[in-house]
């Protein structure tokens, strides 16, 4: 393992850190953010990036196997662009966490049932009367409920007489 290694990885690992502690404070829900605060994430930032340039810098100054052929303007957008892939698993990672919340706190999640009970029931009905889907559906779309699309009656209509 090279000399550098470790200091690579903690400042990186550091680094991950604040981005993760950030990331809580942003997306916290009805959370206010203190200015020192903030302000005090933002130097330590500045503070870790700086850490992962000079380790990356003994990196590649350093004799060892494992040299950076980068130079400090190709890799800072690289690191940039890894701290926003991050962050981006971060937020899908809370928005999973909030659905799971919301579900186990008994809301329901995504678009109303269009086929509603009552609809279902008249459809039902001019069905048996011998009606078409090209008749039935404007019939049963007026009733009141969620807007209905066309494919989203076919659909009913196909599973209800399969």
């Amino acid at each position: 393992m090279s000399r550098s290694g470790p200091h690579l990885g903690s400042a990186c690992a550091r680094g991950a850190g604040l981005l993760n502690a950030l990331i809580q404070l942003k997306y916290k829900k009805n959370s206010r953010l203190d200015p020192c605060l903030l302000f005090d994430h933002l130097l330590e930032t500045k503070t870790r990036i700086s850490d992962v340039m000079n380790a990356v810098r003994e990196l590649r100054d350093s004799n060892d196997a494992c040299v950076l052929n980068l130079s400090l303007q190709e890799f800072l957008p690289q690191l940039l662009t890894i701290l926003s892939r991050l962050e981006h698993e971060q937020h899908a990672q809370l928005s999973k966490q909030d659905v799971k919340q919301a579900v186990s706190m008994g809301k329901k999640i995504g678009r109303p049932i269009a086929m509603t009970q009552e609809r279902a029931a008249w459809a039902q009905r001019l069905l048996r009367d011998g009606y078409t889907g090209v008749k039935i559906y404007p019939m049963v779309a007026q009733l009141e409920g969620p807007s209905l699309s066309r494919s989203a009656y076919y659909l009913w209509q196909k599973a209800l007489l399969s």
